[in-house]
């Protein structure tokens, strides 16, 4: 996990979607794991994510390994577990809470922009559900949050 950060993103997503899963309904397993996910993003939001590249005695390039860049570990972080725990208000709150904790740390318009991106699709899959009123409105004050922590107002 610690030379493939992708593995470790994987390994957190996989198990907050077993506990989505109808067979075991623990959505408080997933929220756990939407914590320390946002651990993890929280360390990359502010460091450089290039590619990898070697070169040999005269300079040129040999070898290049593509790395993913930090919207990629965004969207590997949140996809499945948005549309997976979509009608659950708590799985909501919680990936809202992690794109604010790491919106505050992130340093490119690029990044928060991607964090705003990822917000919104949160938002309207909460709204699509079956959430109780008074639970969506707690998912919407959760999502102005992450907007506030990007420097942004809800579009």
């Amino acid at each position: 996990m610690e030379q493939d950060v992708a593995f470790g993103v994987r390994q957190l997503v996989d198990a907050a979607l077993r506990g989505l899963s109808p067979a075991v309904n623990d959505p408080y397993t997933a929220v756990q794991a939407i914590q320390h996910l946002s651990v993890v993003l929280r360390t990359l939001a502010d460091r450089v994510l290039t590619n990898e590249t070697h070169f040999d005695e005269r300079g040129i390039v040999r070898v290049a390994i593509p790395r993913p860049d930090f919207a990629m570990y965004l969207r590997l972080t949140c996809d499945q577990i948005r549309r997976n725990g979509a009608r659950e208000p708590a799985v909501a709150r919680g990936l809202l809470r992690l794109l604010t904790d790491v919106g505050h740390l992130v340093t490119t318009d690029e990044r928060r922009r991607a964090i705003e991106a990822e917000a919104r699709m949160v938002l309207a899959d909460a709204e699509r559900q079956t959430f109780h009123e008074s639970e969506l409105e707690i998912v919407r004050r959760e999502a102005e949050l992450v907007f506030a922590a990007t420097g942004q107002t809800r579009r």
